[in-house]
């Protein structure tokens, strides 16, 4: 038998009592019964906490091996142990990354159980994301049962864009079960549909029809690295957030409310996912066909990431996006270059161009996320213009 799967196993093993205990004390976690299946299979699951691997595993039966981004092997020992004893699966956001699809297809074969976040990162906004758009093709690969468990009340709880998390209630639970025979019987877009209707959460549909107060201080700290214009002034960057308010330099504010409801006199949106949406369709209004500087931030560093997840400095500077690009001190990333462009965490930018694996960091408390919509932007249209569309 293999010496590190045994391992992992008994790892495994040993810390999901006091996981589960931890998970319902702190989160008021609780899951539906999982399913009797013979591994090896593929489990498929939203994404809405730093917390989510735990879940789903107290929600399963049995050792899995998880997909992670590959930023978790950049914390020296802390890596090191956590390789050790359950050895996640690496995935560089941004990038194909057909390394990770073969490892997954790998411990699948060998009989183990794998965990994917099918969106590929944690929502923003309480609704869950689009599928990775290697999730099909990865499903059909592996030709083992694939499993499609849905997590609610996970964005409430610890919002991507928060300080700290917060106690109501997540539940787990099951949502579909598809054979092998059945998924050879889907086309890519007909399997793609169904894991993504069986994962979706719309978290404030949710709250509407059964509300949730969820407990915790300083409720609407560091919203503004998710939310970055203003309804009112149009401002973007200009929102900043201190315990439950989040305001505006033009004077305009709101109260984020312990059930997730945005409350004030003046409340052009309920919800997180309203206000997304709109400043989405702000900023495709506001973007200029053609400027050198759409705006700025200082004090970016850039990193290249290399072999064996070393990160090396290789720009500084201020950050900047225009029609051209991203630019950070004399480095360049132009729009037609760059093959993907995601986040991890609150405000780390990764992205793959040239061959090359990127990172971006910018000073504390800067919203990156404006810049990848902006760069999405850009790239559609640079993606009409080349179609002659």
């Amino acid at each position: 038998m293999d010496m590190k799967l045994t391992r992992h196993k008994i790892i495994y093993g040993l810390l999901r009592r006091p996981v589960a205990l931890f998970l319902r004390l702190r989160f008021n976690y609780s899951h539906a019964s999982a399913p009797e299946l013979r591994p090896p299979y593929l489990v498929l699951a939203n994404h809405t906490t730093d917390y989510d691997p735990l879940m789903v595993a107290c929600g399963m039966r049995g050792h899995m091996y998880f997909v992670a981004s590959e930023h978790v092997y950049r914390a020296g020992f802390l890596s090191r142990l956590l390789g050790w004893a359950i050895a996640p699966i690496a995935r560089v956001k941004g990038a194909s990354d057909a390394s990770s699809a073969m490892k997954i297809l790998k411990a699948l074969r060998r009989g183990a159980c794998v965990c994917v976040f099918a969106e590929g990162e944690r929502s923003w906004n309480g609704l869950t994301g689009s599928l990775h758009p290697s999730t099909a093709r990865l499903a059909r690969a592996a030709g083992v049962p694939v499993v499609t468990y849905k997590l609610s009340g996970g964005y409430l709880t610890s919002p991507r864009w928060a300080s700290s998390p917060r106690r109501g209630a997540v539940r787990g639970e099951t949502a579909s079960v598809y054979l092998p025979e059945d998924v050879r019987a889907m086309t890519d877009a007909e399997l793609s549909d169904a894991i993504e209707r069986d994962i979706y959460v719309d978290a404030f549909a949710d709250q509407r029809a059964r509300p949730v107060r969820y407990r915790g201080g300083a409720s609407a700290e560091k919203l503004e690295t998710a939310i970055y214009a203003c309804p009112e002034c149009g401002g973007v960057g200009t929102l900043t957030s201190e315990g439950e308010t989040f305001s505006c330099v033009c004077g305009f504010s709101v109260r984020f409310g312990a059930f997730g409801f945005f409350e004030g006199e003046r409340v052009p949106f309920d919800t997180v996912a309203e206000w997304d949406l709109w400043q989405e369709r702000r900023l495709r209004e506001f973007a200029p066909a053609q400027a050198e500087e759409i705006y700025s931030d200082a004090d970016a560093r850039l990193y290249r990431i290399g072999a064996g997840h070393s990160a090396t400095e290789v720009a500084r500077g201020a950050l900047r996006i225009g029609a051209d690009g991203l630019r950070i001190g004399g480095f360049t990333a132009p729009v037609e270059r760059v093959s993907g462009m995601a986040m991890h965490g609150r405000g780390t930018i990764v992205f793959s161009a040239g061959g090359s694996d990127y990172e971006i960091k910018c000073a504390r408390g800067v919203n990156m996320r404006k810049y990848l919509t902006m760069f999405e932007i850009l790239r559609s249209r640079d993606a009409a213009r080349r179609a002659g569309v």
